[in-house]
């Protein structure tokens, strides 16, 4: 008989006597978090009572969901594959409804890390249906995983909305450490749609939150957003710091290899844009060489490029444009064209520092024959999207149309019958004419209630701009005296020679135009902003506590998302720019915000006055100013500094964006 040594012997007494349930283990994941997959995946192989093929199908679902994700997550796919090959086996053989959420959900989340995002899409849309019979942490699971998606797609409003129903979840049950998991990207979400404020706020709590709580995995993640959030506006030294803070915070913990090296690659975009380029090459070593260990040929190219940058930013231009050629070869070779573009334009700038302009030259006809192939490509595949989603949409207003007057009629009728029925009453039984008239009276007003709910159902109806899907003016109205004393930002644009579209290439490539701008308003604006189409081309922008000084910032960046890439009309890319007015509404308490409309109206024509392209904004209005006197002459007003107006340039050339970890 083999004889167990002493000291593994009261090892495994020592185990036995301190070991934890599977039960234990998970409910402490929810509370607190990990500092690692790898540890809690060990207290999970040490359990007490692992569900073996006779245990309960809901301990068995749990066990195996709980070792899929965390065995991804440490990227150790072929354990994980296992764990989902147990979990489909346990929902086709024993008709597990939970173990069938959990393989859809862990074959979204796989989708979504090699961006297969119709294949996640359609396996959420699977799980969907099957929510109502699974526990919180699944049905969490799922909605944590669908924002993840959202947000990639750039549908931030569904992803925030989702992840806030995720936070409310974990909240209730006190699961400190999923609320953590749910505010994270909520933070990298708002800073996309422009709402810094809330951005800071949420990954202030979220990473106060992990550290309370000794959720290390979280923390670096948390304060990648961070990162993100201070990228985007604008606040540089800021980012660097929180990025040495991911890479401190990650350590050389292999599942979070990913996030160090996007990390890395922030970095050198950092010093590349401070010019050092000295300590742009060091990070982009590194993040090359992170990429290169995780076989992320991405990660590759990108960081081959920046290499290149910073060496020609030194004047070493043969290096550095041998590194641009090789990070080019990659990215035609992997087909990351968007990656292309963006290698191609610095190779134009490099060949034009090291005065090799005929090269220049034509990498420059390059990057415009790429440049033209994508934007067409992307249009025409908004164009089918939007003519796939209004058919659908026009299908569902005529199905409603067709309800509503199969219900108005079958009242008609009802009322009619009724009628008859009253005057056989009288001519057989007078005696009874009053109560017949009470009942009719009765049907008759149950028939007119009817019809006036399905008058409102018209009338909601026409809140809608039919082409652009847009509020419309009758909206906005309606909106504005419900929300009559609440501090409210309107902001009005202009499409600059828009008449000019008309005339060229007809009407319909004029609504093109108008189409595309409220679906780029609408993927810009936070979830409780409004777009409305004013008339014509015209759009306004109904933003709900927006705060006056932050006016001019809110209209750059809506004139940057409308100028960023030309509108395909059809065969031909045009670039648009807008003008703005922006104000505050009420101008003063007490005065109703058609005053303020009025006034916004007057700053969109200073900005065209101006030269187009440009927004004039009214950052603060004097407390004693007759408001009679802004709305005749706004010029005039600011003179005499009854108005402090803030111009904004139209789009200019933009620095290369940080990467996000989602």
């Amino acid at each position: 008989m083999t004889r167990i040594p002493l000291a593994l012997a009261l090892l495994l007494a020592t185990t036995a006597a301190h070991a934890e349930s599977v039960a234990t283990i998970l409910r402490d994941v929810h509370l607190h978090g990990y500092p690692r997959p790898q540890v809690v995946l060990q207290r999970l192989c040490a359990a007490d009572n692992r569900p073996g093929p006779n245990a309960s199908i809901d301990d068995r679902a749990r066990y195996w969901t709980a070792v899929e994700t965390l065995e991804r997550q440490q990227d150790a796919h072929g354990r994980a594959d296992r764990a989902l090959a147990v979990l489909d086996a346990m929902a086709t053989r024993e008709r597990c409804g939970p173990c069938g959420v959990a393989v859809h959900v862990a074959r979204a989340q796989r989708a979504i890390a090699t961006e297969r995002f119709v294949d996640a899409k359609s396996e959420l849309a699977a799980a969907e249906p099957l929510l109502a019979n699974v526990d919180d942490a699944l049905r969490m699971e799922f909605l944590l995983t669908r924002a993840r998606l959202a947000d990639l797609r750039t549908e931030m409003a569904h992803g925030i909305t989702d992840a806030v129903a995720a936070r409310g979840i974990a909240a209730t049950r006190g699961w400190a450490g999923d609320e953590v998991r749910a505010m994270s990207p909520m933070v990298g979400m708002n800073a996309d749609l422009g709402d810094f404020a809330r951005a800071e706020k949420l990954g202030t709590e979220a990473y106060a939150l992990a550290d309370r709580i000794g959720y290390g995995y979280m923390l670096p993640y948390v304060r990648a957003q961070q990162a993100y959030t201070y990228a985007q506006r604008g606040e540089g030294e800021l980012q660097k710091q929180a990025l040495l803070d991911v890479l401190r915070l990650a350590g050389n913990d292999p599942s979070l290899e990913e996030l160090v090296s996007i990390s890395l690659g922030n970095l050198s975009d950092y010093y590349l844009q401070t010019h050092e380029p000295q300590k742009a090459l060091m990070f982009a070593e590194r993040a090359k060489a992170a990429s290169a260990a995780q076989h992320d040929d991405n990660g590759v190219a990108v960081a081959g490029a920046n290499r290149g940058i910073a060496l020609v930013q030194l004047g070493r231009y043969d290096e550095g444009i041998a590194d641009l050629l090789a990070a080019k070869a990659l990215a035609e070779r992997i087909g990351a064209r968007t990656y292309l573009l963006a290698i191609l334009d610095e190779l134009v700038k490099a060949y034009e520092k090291a005065g090799r302009l005929r090269e220049a030259v034509a990498t420059m006809h390059a990057e415009l024959e790429l440049n033209q192939e994508m934007v067409k490509q992307e249009r025409d595949k908004a164009v089918l999207e939007l003519q796939e989603k209004y058919a659908s949409e026009r299908r569902g207003r005529e199905i409603e149309r067709l309800s509503i007057a199969n219900r108005a009629q079958s009242a008609e009728m009802d009322a009619h019958r009724w009628q008859q029925r009253l005057w056989t009453s009288v001519a057989v039984l007078s005696m009874l004419m009053l109560a017949g008239l009470v009942r009719y009276l009765s049907r008759a007003r149950r028939a007119n209630r009817k019809l006036s709910g399905d008058l409102a159902v018209l009338s909601e109806q026409t809140m809608i701009d039919s082409l652009t899907g847009a509020a419309n003016r009758r909206w906005c109205e309606a909106e504005m005296q419900r929300r009559a004393g609440s501090s409210v930002g309107l902001m009005l644009l202009d499409v600059d020679f828009f008449k000019r579209v008309n005339d060229t290439w007809g009407h319909a490539a004029g609504d093109r135009v108008l189409v595309e701008l409220g679906r780029r308003l609408r993927t810009l604006v936070r979830q409780n902003d409004a777009v409305v189409r004013w008339g014509g081309e015209e759009f306004a922008l109904i933003l709900p506590d927006a705060a006056g000084d932050r006016l001019p910032q809110l209209a750059e960046r809506v004139m940057q998302h409308i100028a960023g890439e030309p509108i395909d009309i059809g065969g031909h890319a045009v670039n648009v720019t807008v003008s703005v007015g922006a104000v505050m509404s009420p101008l003063r308490e007490g005065v109703d915000w058609q005053h303020a409309m009025h006034v916004a109206d007057l700053a969109l024509y200073m900005s065209k006055a101006g030269g187009r392209n440009c927004a004039t904004c009214v950052v603060e209005v004097s407390p004693e100013v007759d408001v009679n006197t802004l709305t005749g002459d706004l010029a005039a007003a600011a003179s005499r500094g009854d108005v402090l107006l803030q111009m904004v340039e139209g789009p200019s050339p933009t620095r290369r964006p940080a990467v996000r970890a989602v």
